[in-house]
């Protein structure tokens, strides 16, 4: 039992460090998400006056 779990815990670091082509691929989408997201539309400082100001003229 005592060499049981030793050995356990070595294939379980061992399984978990192991990259696969899935996660591989999923991280390159990631990447390309986290690009389109900083390249996406951003307003100004103008855009974003505007609307306060609407907002305020609500109230």
């Amino acid at each position: 039992m005592k060499k049981i779990i030793p050995i356990l815990f070595v294939v379980a670091l061992i399984s978990c460090n192991k990259q696969t082509n899935q996660n591989q691929a999923l991280q390159k989408r990631v990447d390309s998400l986290e690009k389109k997201v900083a390249e996406s539309y951003k307003p100004g400082f103008g855009e974003f006056m505007s609307g306060i100001q609407v907002h305020h003229n609500k109230l």
